[in-house]
Formats: C-alpha cells, structure tokens, sequence
C-alpha cells in the first residue's frame, strides 16, 4: 500500500538569528517569531548562540532551537542541515554578515523563500560602504525579499546598492510590551533626561554630551546601554565635568520603568535602522530630542506630538529647552506611536508578506518556473 503524502496545513517559517541578546533585531524577530497566528504558521526559532545570553523570552508554543556557537560562520554546517531536514517554507534571518550566509545556502532550497531583515542605513553608516558592498551582492541575487525598517533603509538599498523595488519591502518594526502611558509629564527642580542604546560610535553618545555640557539648566542624565565606546563615553563625561549629574546603568530589565520616570529622551545617532529606544520613549508618553540623522527617526517623530529634530548642536539644546518649558499630554505622545507601530498592525504585515511569497512558490510550481 503506497503510503499517503502528508499534506500541510500551515506555512512552516523558520526565524535565524545570532542570538538572543539585547538587541533590535534579535527583539523584533524574536517577537514576530512567538506572536504569528498559530493557525497559519507554524514557528521555529533557530538561534545560533548559547541560551544562558538570553535577553528576550518567547511564547512556550515557539520552538526555540539553540547552536551553541560562538560565531555566525561556525554555524553554516548546522544551518544547512536543520534546512535539509525540516525544508521550511520560508526562513528569515536578520543581520548583515547572517543574512549573506543564507544568500549563499538560498540556491540549494528553491523551494524555500529566503528573507532577510537589514538593521541599518548602510550607505550613511560610521563604518562605511565600501566595507559593506560585498555584503550586499549576493543577496541582490539570491534572496526574495529584503525587509527594511524604513523609507531610508528602503531608498539606500535601492539607490546606493542597485536593489530592484521587488525585492524590497518596508515593514516598520513593532511595540513589543504593552506599554500604558504615564498620567502626567514629570518635571522637578531638575530635568531627568535618558538614553537607551549600545555604546557604540554611531549613537552619538560624544554629541549628546557635548550639549549637556553647555546646557544652563539643571538636569540628570541616565545612559543605559554597554558596548565598546564605554571607556571612551566616561572619558568624555570626565573632560566635560558631567561626572556628578551622569548615572551609567550597563543592563536593566527595567528600561520601561526609566523611561516613564524621565522628561526627555535624547538620541544623539548619527544613523538608524528604525530605533525602538524612541518608540518605546513615546509609548508611555515621554518626549524625544534627537539629531536629524537617516533611519526612520522622521518617520516616529512629529513636531510639536511627541518632540523635536535638530539639525545642528545649537538646535538640540534648544529643542531640550524647549521640551523643558511646555507641557506635554502623554496619551497624545503614545497616540502618535501606537497608530503606526502597534503589534497588530505590524504582524499583519508580517503575515501578508509570508503568505504571499508562499502563494507565489506555488504558482511558479504549478506553471514549472
């Protein structure tokens, strides 16, 4: 008796990430991984780092496969035959140097979709494009989509890496706690002012001490984040005499308990992806200064709503000041967000694009394409 085909009933994605520390990227796919709809997709989440640097938890209906390797490179091997085994209908992976590993593997898989999620303006990053080119070349070619987390991610790739608009598609990234806003603007005898972010130089760390160095109103300013800029970030804390009014906190659980106790969110980036931190500052109703710097920061910020954009030092300790002398309704700030980046909206997105790379697979089947 010839055995029966077994007939899927849900589209199979496997999610690929570096890991699951503290991160953008690995917090949106981990996210999206856990909160697909179960009934048409079923998840996995292949991971290629250790579980004990677990900054995220997921849903216990994810399944969560961990690599153990140090290094993307080491994992190529496992990749290749976890894809072999389970043959998924469509795998995402998220991070340049990952992203070029699947573009490789892709051609052995013409069954599966291929995705990848970009995290930065590349043509506009700190540490150059011509580095980054390379990168790109392969998955130009081999992957089906590329997601960007904005129309600036969405226009680099498509004018300074040649990237034809059907492979690309923006998807925003989402709120990913549930997030209530405070009841009222806190300001007390001092401004309490707060950055979230890795210490690194794209963002802008030196520029946002540089204003607060010439700020002429009292404030506290509380950095959370680490990263390899550390030293030279207190160094400069150091040489602008800010030692007594900066607190530098490495790791918390709690950045939403911060960022509702603070007045104003500073972001100093010289480039973005999409940046969560400010997302997230709006969300529970606390308004944002930054640099106006490529990366979505347009796309999150409305003047007046939720805070302001400068083009110039001058401009942002203005714009401190300014934040400083109004009042702001917090329901209003979090309004400005939720309408665009809530989870349903951006899951939805997820799905259709899932949905609809599956369906296409079938009709080039069906048509011997």
């Amino acid at each position: 008796m010839m055995k029966k085909k077994k007939i899927k009933t849900r589209i199979e994605v496997a999610f690929i990430i570096p890991s699951l520390r503290s991160g953008g990227a690995e917090r949106v796919l981990s996210f999206v991984a856990s909160h697909l709809d179960r009934k048409r997709f079923n998840t996995t989440l292949v991971v290629i780092g250790s579980e004990k640097d677990r900054a995220y938890d997921t849903t216990n209906e994810l399944k969560v496969i961990f690599l153990n390797k140090e290094k993307v490179r080491y994992a190529f091997y496992d990749i290749f035959e976890y894809l072999y085994t389970r043959k998924p209908d469509v795998v995402m992976s998220a991070i340049a140097h990952l992203n070029s590993m699947m573009a490789i593997i892709a051609p052995f898989f013409p069954k599966t979709k291929f995705i990848g999620r970009e995290t930065i303006v590349q043509g506009s990053s700190v540490s150059g494009k011509k580095r980054f080119i390379n990168f790109f070349r392969l998955q130009k070619y081999t992957l089906a989509k590329i997601v960007c987390q904005s129309d600036d991610m969405y226009e680099d790739l498509k004018n300074n890496y040649g990237f034809p608009p059907s492979k690309l598609v923006k998807i925003n990234n989402p709120i990913t706690q549930q997030f209530v806003p405070k009841k009222h603007s806190l300001q007390g005898n001092a401004l309490k002012l707060i950055t979230v972010g890795r210490l690194s130089k794209s963002k802008g760390h030196d520029r946002i001490l540089r204003c607060l160095s010439k700020l002429d109103i009292p404030f506290t300013y509380t950095i959370i984040g680490k990263g390899p800029l550390e030293s030279r970030i207190f160094s400069d804390i150091k040489k602008y005499g800010l030692e007594t009014k900066v607190n530098h906190i490495s790791f918390t659980k709690e950045v939403k308990k911060y960022l509702e106790e603070s007045d104003i969110f500073l972001l100093g980036s010289y480039v973005e992806g999409l940046p969560n931190a400010i997302i997230e500052s709006c969300a529970v109703g606390t308004p944002v200064s930054a640099f106006d710097a490529p990366g979505g920061i347009n796309e999150i910020i409305e003047t007046d709503v939720n805070g302001y954009i400068a083009k110039s030092e001058d401009e942002y300790i203005g714009n401190i000041k300014k934040i400083a002398s109004r009042t702001w309704d917090p329901m209003a700030i979090n309004n400005s967000v939720t309408k665009k980046f809530a989870p349903e909206i951006i899951l939805q997105k997820y799905e259709e694009l899932f949905s609809g790379l599956v369906e296409e697979q079938k009709l080039n089947l069906i048509n011997g394409n």
